[in-house]
């Protein structure tokens, strides 16, 4: 008798696609986008942010430019465009500051003053020959003259030789000697007066 053989192939039970995991993928999908949202607005804000600094940046820039354009025409109108002259400077000067007017003016010296002048006191020792006498024993001196001060030392203690070596120094003074007493009673003091006008006394 035959043998008859037969085979048979299994037919899968399901074939096809999930509705359900098409549903699931989109709700992650939509879940994904959603969770995205808030990073892509922090995203925009950073980026509009970056644009105002930009700008004001550029305004800064734009303004300092107007302050140095106003600070110009301030100098232009304001003292800035002021100059002060002078005909003769050795006797007088000037100089421009706030509240200034455009104008000439004209300075009237009634009195140029006196040479500062100064003797030696009647406190001192007296003399009665400058030749070999002096106001004291000192060997040196400090002269202050037109705010400077100058060390004087006489090569012979009389009072002639402190007058040569005030003479001598680089001190702008004359110094002179004078009698203020009598001729039978003589009182020799040192003068010195200045040579140059000057504010301030001699020392």
């Amino acid at each position: 008798m035959g043998t008859v053989s037969t085979s048979s192939t299994a037919t899968p039970a399901f074939n096809g696609s999930s509705t359900y995991a098409a549903q699931l993928q989109s709700s992650i999908t939509r879940a994904v986008q959603f969770a995205s949202l808030p990073v892509h607005q922090l995203q925009n804000s950073q980026t509009d942010l970056t644009a105002q600094q930009t700008e004001v940046g550029n305004l800064t820039t734009q303004f300092q430019s107007l302050q140095s354009v106003i600070d110009n025409i301030n100098q232009s109108v304001g003292t800035g465009s002021f100059g002060a002259t002078v005909a003769v400077p050795a006797v007088a000067s000037a100089s421009v500051s706030s509240g200034a007017s455009a104008g000439s003016f004209s300075v009237n010296v009634t009195n140029i003053g006196s040479l500062t002048n100064t003797m030696s006191s009647a406190g001192l020792t007296t003399v009665t020959d400058p030749s070999s006498q002096n106001i004291d024993t000192s060997t040196a001196y400090t002269l202050t003259a037109n705010g400077t001060t100058y060390q004087v030392s006489p090569t012979t203690n009389t009072l002639d030789g402190l007058a040569q070596a005030i003479n001598q120094s680089s001190a702008n003074v004359q110094a002179t000697v004078l009698n203020v007493g009598s001729s039978s009673a003589p009182d020799y003091r040192i003068s010195i007066q200045n040579q140059s006008y000057s504010p301030n006394p001699i020392n």
